[in-house]
């Protein structure tokens, strides 16, 4: 009974250092870190852009407490985001009063952030496992 014991005290003492959530914060901003690079990369290898802003607003966010959890992401921080990401339709503007013009067709989105969240999944569950296992490792279980 005492082995049994002393893992119960073991397993306290590791959900004690979880539940103050220094460790698990930061985990989660360095996942967070590594999703913004692999975001950028992907933005970078598909988006052809004409300034430099889309891809410096590309950032990883701060841990905050959501009804699941600890929850981190990455963002735009750009205006123009979103047309980005989901498409817009492409407009000309009248010449002599600069109003809307004719309709010229739509520019698919490119899905950047859905599809590298996608990618990176499973190498997140991955890295969590390894977080997990480091943690019982360093409590000596």
């Amino acid at each position: 009974m005492s082995d049994l014991d002393d893992f119960a005290n073991d397993l306290l003492k590791v959900s004690e250092g979880l539940s103050s959530g220094k460790e698990a914060k930061k985990f989660l901003k360095k996942e967070a870190g590594k999703l913004k690079n692999k975001t950028l990369n992907n933005a970078k290898s598909k988006v052809k852009a004409h300034s430099g802003n889309y891809f410096k607003s590309i950032k990883a966010g701060n841990v905050y407490d959501s009804e699941e959890g600890l929850s981190v992401d990455a963002y735009s921080a750009s205006s123009a985001a979103h047309l980005i990401e989901n498409g817009h339709i492409i407009k000309g503007r009248n010449k002599k009063d600069g109003s809307d013009g004719e309709t010229h067709g739509f520019k698919k989105g490119f899905h950047i952030f859905d599809n590298t969240a996608k990618d990176y999944k499973e190498e997140f569950e991955t890295n969590i496992e390894n977080f997990k296992n480091e943690l019982f490792d360093k409590n000596g279980m």
